[in-house]
């Protein structure tokens, strides 16, 4: 028995454990199937992940289904989409722009959606830098606040607002955690009705967001949100849109991973009740760099030592690996 033949013979033999949100039965040429997600695709050859026991295998893709022969090249697409090749390599001038967008306040309005957690109307304010140029690829952050949201725009320190896009996105209204009203919950509703279509307007409106770097920023619920959203949706959610994540005091019952180009920077505080889920979570980030950092004498609060930290691994690590300066 040779070693592709192994890898799907000892599957009959094992149980299959639960499914991750990004796991699918992948089946070979004989009909033998097997619970995995794709971790890598090189060339004419995909690395699966076995949901059973997280046993990494490297294949031909030819062995495999025509159907999951389309969905490994659908997801190799997807995974080029936006990327350069090179950090510091712009990518390729948008092949149309809204004069609309210009530097300053903007307003995006969903007027078909739920009105937010605060009963104000679904909308999301952006605001544009000062440099923006239509024509060139800016970078994004966008932040996610705590308690019951709020839709403001805020580098919170940690970006350049000369840089960067920045936006704030609420929380909807009656999407709570079942077992706690005051935290969000039912992510795959609010992903599906609420932060996809109006992410989705964001990347349309402005069409030249630079992909290479895309930042999702939250505190409290908001770090919540992300936890339990890549758990939940997976990649079918955020990492669509973004490739570096910033969870604070939050998001502990959910999972840091999005992926193998991901960034994460996980952070607490030494005497917030939120520790030791957000540290226990935190050191189990996996991507491409993942950093956790204790705030020392902090509770549950982003302290200004926290944002420093965020911004020293932002310039640092993230941009120069991402953007290249």
């Amino acid at each position: 028995m040779n070693g592709k033949s192994k890898i799907w013979g000892m599957v009959g033999i094992m149980l299959i454990c639960g499914a991750s949100a990004d796991a699918r039965e992948f089946k070979n040429a004989k009909g033998v199937v097997i619970d995995a997600e794709i971790k890598a695709v090189s060339g004419d050859k995909v690395t699966i992940t076995r949901t059973a026991d997280r046993r990494d295998f490297t294949i031909p893709i030819a062995s495999l289904s025509e159907p999951d022969q389309a969905y490994i090249k659908d997801w190799a697409a997807k995974k080029m989409a936006g990327k350069s090749a090179n950090p510091g390599t712009e990518p390729a001038a948008p092949t149309s722009v809204d004069p609309d967008v210009k530097p300053g306040r903007m307003v995006l309005d969903f007027p078909e959606l739920v009105v937010d957690r605060r009963d104000s109307p679904a909308r999301v304010s952006l605001n544009i830098p000062s440099s923006y140029d239509p024509t060139k690829p800016v970078p994004l952050f966008v932040f996610l606040a705590g308690g019951g949201g709020n839709n403001a725009p805020t580098t919170q320190g940690i970006v350049d607002g000369d840089r960067f896009i920045t936006a704030g996105l609420p929380f909807p209204k009656g999407m709570n955690d079942s077992g706690q009203s005051n935290m969000v919950g039912d992510f795959r509703k609010i992903w599906s009705e609420y932060h996809e279509p109006m992410l989705r307007k964001i990347f349309e409106t402005i069409p030249n967001i630079d992909k290479r770097l895309c930042v999702l920023c939250g505190f409290s619920n908001g770090a919540h949100c992300i936890g339990g959203m890549l758990k939940e949706v997976g990649e079918k959610g955020y990492p669509q849109y973004f490739n570096c994540f910033i969870p604070v005091e939050g998001g502990g019952y959910g999972r840091f991973k999005a992926g193998n180009d991901s960034f994460f920077f996980v952070s607490w505080g030494e005497t917030s009740p939120a520790k030791g889920p957000t540290q226990a979570a935190g050191r189990k980030a996996s991507g491409k760099h993942s950093k956790t950092f204790e705030m020392p004498g902090v509770g549950h609060s982003f302290a200004p030592v926290g944002k420093e930290k965020a911004k020293e691994w932002m310039d640092t690590v993230v941009i120069p690996a991402t953007l290249g300066n």
